[in-house]
């Protein structure tokens, strides 16, 4: 099942061209979003729906970083589907605007948060049940979010990230 904030008419993107690369660079790639999306009551087709949609939200927000209103998808898979290689994946071809390799408490519990400065895409892989949703919900809504750096002011940028929560 992926839930999302995401509004339906996502912005078509008229160059997606960088995800050719992608394909290309990793061969796998297709077979891999198919795993992770794939579920037992989906034909074939809905399952391609599903990867349409999450890359087409992908692609505009690499190409669009400072039009973003700040969302959310939540994407519920199996156990050992791919989504730690799909984040790696991430963070290889998009390094500078994709934050991989935290976890959900991780991020929301650090006070030195630097790390999330010009992060377009943020992926979190463990969201669990008794998250604090409150918290979650002001992360994911919030026109402005905090950073604070060791030795230096905080301040207050743009949120205009997605948020992606791979949950089992």
């Amino acid at each position: 099942d992926c839930l999302n904030t995401y509004p339906l008419d996502i912005p078509k993107t008229k160059d997606i061209k960088s995800f050719d690369e992608l394909y290309k660079t990793y061969p796998e790639f297709y077979k891999l979003l198919f795993r992770i999306f794939n579920d037992e009551e989906l034909d074939k087709q809905e399952v391609d729906n599903r990867i349409t949609y999450f890359m087409t939200a992908i692609c505009y927000a690499i190409q669009n970083p400072q039009r973003l209103k700040p969302k959310g998808l939540l994407i519920n898979t199996q156990n050992s589907a791919g989504k730690t290689q799909l984040m790696g994946i991430f963070k290889d071809c998009f390094s500078e605007l994709v934050l991989t390799g935290k976890t959900l408490n991780g991020i929301l519990s650090d006070r030195f948060n630097g790390y999330m400065i010009n992060k377009v895409i943020v992926c979190c892989e463990e969201l669990k049940p008794n998250q604090d949703y409150e918290v979650l919900k002001e992360w994911i809504d919030a026109k402005t979010y905090s950073i604070e750096q060791k030795g230096k002011e905080t301040i207050d940028v743009p949120n205009t990230s997605i948020k992606i929560f791979f949950s089992n």
